[in-house]
């Protein structure tokens, strides 16, 4: 859809490109406000596009319905009288107890699964026809491009619960902090400043297909050439999402760490900005003894491009290159539960890099 959308609302060059797309991508999405699957069938089968399809030779047919169980997609394959397959899904565009934030567009076997948060949406009128198309079209085009699904690891998840002691199971942030950190997260997002989770979040949306249960608080990386300045001050006196502390300078090492509160409780949200390192790599800084202001750098594969992932049915950006990025933040044994694990765990790509000096500790270590 986002081909169709660029074609119809960008400019020449987004319009030529978009309709370029359009026709040439093997696997076009549609969603329809439709709610129910059999009523949706009913109206692919109305008899004006069997006669447009007996009129042009063309073949329309259903592929698959997706998921399986309880399926919200239908997959069509339209064959040309050039003999040409392409494409067609339409999701039904819903909310659930599972996706609260978001819509999942089903890809199945023939592409990726697209999740774009949720939108509201407006009537374009085209030849007579009236279609619904997102009301803000910027803003959904940057999701749906960042949109790319992954799932988070329900075997591993099972195999850490079955051999994990039931003591250390239980959770410290509680699911509903991610209602929560949603809204803090677009706050971000709204400054330019586009947040991915980082470290712990990251290993346990995979991992864990949750929060950690040991830990104590949220991370999230920014990279560090969209940091605005000031911005933070927005946040100091912020009733729900208080700015607790600030370390280390925009151009070196900056993280910030932020009260996300919910329900009576509250989690730490930190925020590490994420510097270039070398070609293929990237860094974000870590205090490992405050005293002395001991620094570490922690090394990670360079994120070139953002996907999405679900927790507890609110949905966050992650790095595409997921996997890579766990590893270099976790070690060799990062696929086990570890209460103790510390910032140097064998294979972890976290160096030693000096101690603040020269500098007063007031300038890089702020408490508000």
């Amino acid at each position: 859809m986002n081909h169709a959308l660029k074609c119809i609302f960008g400019n020449f060059t987004e319009q030529r490109k978009g309709c370029q797309g359009l026709f040439t991508q093997t696997i076009t999405r549609f969603g329809t406000l439709i709610e129910d699957m059999d009523e949706l069938g009913k109206v692919l089968d109305a008899e004006i596009i069997q006669k447009v399809l007996q009129a042009s030779s063309d073949v329309l047919t259903v592929e698959t319905l997706l998921p399986k169980n309880k399926p919200e997609t239908i997959m069509l394959k339209y064959t040309s009288i050039e003999s040409f397959n392409k494409y067609i899904t339409i999701t039904i565009i819903k909310l659930s107890p599972k996706n609260k934030n978001y819509y999942l567009l089903h890809g199945g076997e023939i592409a990726s699964s697209i999740a774009i948060r949720e939108f509201n949406t407006s009537t374009f009128v085209s030849n007579g026809i009236k279609i619904l198309v997102p009301e803000n079209v910027e803003k959904y085009l940057f999701f749906y491009e960042k949109g790319n699904f992954f799932e988070c690891n329900q075997t591993l998840a099972e195999k850490v619960r079955n051999t994990t002691k039931k003591k250390d199971l239980k959770v410290k942030i509680k699911p509903e902090a991610a209602e929560t950190l949603a809204e803090l997260i677009d706050g971000f997002i709204e400054t330019g400043q586009i947040p991915f989770m980082a470290f712990g979040t990251l290993l346990g949306w995979y991992r864990n297909c949750g929060f950690i249960p040991h830990t104590h608080d949220i991370d999230f990386y920014i990279k560090a050439e969209e940091y605005i300045d000031g911005f933070e001050k927005a946040y100091i006196n912020d009733t729900k999402f208080p700015l607790l502390r600030k370390i280390g300078k925009k151009e070196y090492g900056l993280e910030m760490t932020f009260r996300n509160k919910y329900n009576k409780s509250e989690a730490w949200t930190d925020i590490f900005y994420l510097y270039e390192n070398n070609a293929t790599t990237q860094w974000s800084g870590l205090i490992t003894d405050a005293n002395i202001m001991e620094r570490a750098k922690c090394i990670i594969p360079n994120v070139e491009k953002l996907c999405t992932g679900d927790l507890y049915g609110y949905l966050f950006f992650i790095p595409c290159n997921y996997l890579g990025v766990i590893k270099a933040n976790n070690g060799f044994n990062w696929d086990r539960s570890n209460s103790k694990a510390g910032y140097f765990e064998k294979g972890q790509q976290t160096y030693p890099d000096g101690n603040w000096v020269n500098i007063d500790k007031k300038e890089i270590w702020i408490y508000y």
